[in-house]
């Protein structure tokens, strides 16, 4: 469908980003990172007398919001049922302070989590934190908060009844994973300052070790940590993904287009180096970044990881902000192989950096391939690529071909995903959208999100304004996960804002016939993290890979859910990251089926 670009070709390409200037968003810069400043980068101004219409830029209380002018109507995809659900939480990013810092734009996010095993999806959520003036600034972390689903969307906030420690840091990200395979999951919260994992003690409340498991010494600027098997021992390792190397100063301003002082952007700091901390089997992690090939500094805010190259060894795909975006091939011993610039992901398909935030994989076109699909900054597209063959890394850009190019350039893009949500066999994308600066020229504040349906994977088309009343609203959105919360075979949507409650979207459009898996791990981990499940006896392939973390900065329900043309029984195919496939035949529709690593009909 999409015209193939040779290796050979490729690699000429490649050649060719190294002999002419980096350009960045719409404005030309040198490739000297010293000398480029970001798209959300407000320019530093030295002279403090500088004529301004006001000293500051508007901050987000103050800024003026339209109502949303949009009665429900039967058609639509989604209902907003937050409230009167009992999920109250709000995501602090401490902009009151009226300090325009970098860490108050980068937000906070969910994991879906069943912490009881009851069948239910709950809900966890990072709770960011304060600035407070002064010399030094002081940042102080707000309590994370556990959301039990009871069941008809009603939740009753269980954080203090499970007595969950509150993060000494400012927090962003949170993902969800039994770590010590002790048949429970566990959830790690990670942001500025450090990262804490909290040991799920049997559904009965979570102990903070942190310290116990070594993690305490990790201090930087994290966004997120993503767990992953990378050396295949059937426990899950972690990686820790970091931003800039950042530090409150009162005495930094920073100005806008307006001329308005406004949030300095990232490229005026260093990047840091991220973290791979391997799983020794008995509650602790050891540090194994300096042999493990990860390029010396990232600002990193988008991870995901799967086997790209069927080879049974886990790949990681980090997006960045203004710098390359890296794709580090897994091999039998370390170090990773970074290959995102051979493979096609690292820079834009006109060679831009871009900045990078939410990233998603699936099956876009039901080739069997993973693709990659991530939003970026205002005035660039977000990208679709097209894994090509299973034999090779690179990926086709196919944002053009498929409809994408231009219909999101006015925002900026943080968490999406990619999943059916009208059940006709092809994904579907989702994006939150919200600005990082308070008054910009090409974009405001608050954004409108975006829903937009596959036509059998080769086009996509914007129906927003069908969806349904949340999407006539405009939003600061973040981090956003997909999961089927009331277990009707329907995915739902969750959705975080910056300082405004998280939003719960019910998705309406029924669905007759599906088929839910949940996978356990034996010789592979026990949440079946990097496998890859298709769906048998299709017309055409339909496959899904089950990932650590997803979108932005949060983790999605890891369940694996088909829709199905009929209530035919169906077989599904498992590739494990042990290298075992297995197929499981005769599977029931409308049921959840558990499948066991070893149970299956082995291929």
């Amino acid at each position: 469908m999409f015209h193939s670009i040779s290796k050979a070709t490729r690699l000429i390409g490649v050649a060719f980003l190294f002999l002419v200037p980096a350009w960045v968003g719409c404005t030309s810069q040198p490739a000297d990172d010293s000398e480029i400043e970001s798209p959300d980068s407000a320019a530093v101004v030295e002279d403090a007398d500088a004529e301004s219409p006001r000293t500051s830029a508007l901050l987000p209380s103050e800024l003026p919001r339209e109502p949303i002018d949009r009665q429900p109507q039967d058609s639509d995809w989604f209902e907003e049922v937050a409230k009167g659900s009992g999920v109250d939480h709000v995501y602090r990013a401490g902009f009151e302070s009226s300090l325009y810092t970098l860490l108050e734009t980068v937000g906070g996010g969910v994991a879906m989590v069943d912490y009881d095993q009851d069948g239910d999806i709950d809900l966890f959520f990072s709770g960011g934190g304060v600035i407070e003036k002064g010399t030094p600034v002081i940042t102080k972390g707000l309590p994370s908060r556990l959301f039990r689903n009871d069941g008809n969307w009603k939740f009753t906030d269980v954080t203090e009844e499970l007595k969950i420690p509150t993060q000494p840091f400012y927090s962003h990200g949170c993902s969800t994973a039994d770590f010590n395979r002790d048949g429970w999951p566990d959830l790690l919260v990670a942001g500025y300052g450090g990262v804490q994992l909290l040991r799920n003690d049997e559904g009965h409340g979570f102990i903070d070790v942190t310290q116990d498991s070594g993690l305490a010494e990790h201090k930087h600027w994290y966004v997120q940590g993503s767990w992953l098997d990378f050396d295949n021992d059937g426990f899950l390792d972690l990686y820790l993904m970091t931003y800039a190397d950042w530090a409150p100063d009162p005495n930094r301003t920073c100005h806008n287009e307006r001329n308005q002082r406004d949030v300095c952007g990232p490229t005026l700091f260093e990047g840091q180096r991220d973290a791979l901390l391997r799983n020794q089997q008995d509650g602790t992690f050891s540090d194994i970044t300096e042999k493990s090939g990860l390029v010396p500094e990232n600002r990193g805010l988008g991870i995901i990881s799967a086997d790209f190259n069927e080879d049974q060894l886990t790949d990681i795909f980090v997006g960045n902000d203004v710098q390359f975006n890296q794709l580090y091939l897994g091999q039998k011993e370390l170090p990773f192989v970074e290959e995102g610039l051979l493979a096609g992901v690292a820079v834009s398909s006109r060679g831009e950096r871009e900045g990078t935030m939410g990233v998603a994989i699936g099956d876009c076109n039901r080739d069997g391939l993973p693709d990659l699909w991530y939003t970026n900054f205002a005035n660039q597209d977000n990208s679709l690529c097209l894994k090509e063959s299973a034999e090779t890394t690179l990926f086709q850009n196919a944002t053009v071909n498929v409809g994408l190019a231009g219909v999101s350039r006015p925002w900026v893009g943080f968490g999406t995903v990619l999943a059916d949500f009208n059940h006709d066999g092809w994904l579907d994308i989702f994006i939150a959208n919200g600005h990082v600066g308070y008054e910009r020229l090409e974009s405001p504040y608050f954004q409108p999100p975006q829903l937009f349906q596959s036509k059998e994977g080769k086009q996509f088309q914007e129906i927003s304004k069908e969806a349904g009343p949340y999407f006539a609203g405009k939003y600061s959105g973040r981090g956003v996960a997909v999961g089927d919360l009331n277990n009707d075979g329907a995915l739902d949507l969750v959705i975080v804002h910056q300082d405004e409650p998280v939003a719960l979207l019910k998705n309406r459009l029924s669905c007759p016939h599906w088929v839910r898996l949940q996978l356990m791990g034996t010789k592979s981990n026990v949440d079946g993290i990097g496998a890859k499940v298709n769906l048998l006896n299709q017309e055409l392939p339909f496959s899904t890979w089950v990932t650590g973390s997803d979108s932005y900065a949060s983790s999605s329900d890891r369940r694996v859910l088909f829709a199905l043309d009929d209530d035919s029984p169906v077989d599904v195919e498992v590739t494990w990251m042990s290298g075992t496939k297995e197929v499981f035949s005769n599977l029931q529709p409308q049921e959840t089926h558990e499948l066991v690593e070893g149970q299956g009909r082995s291929l």
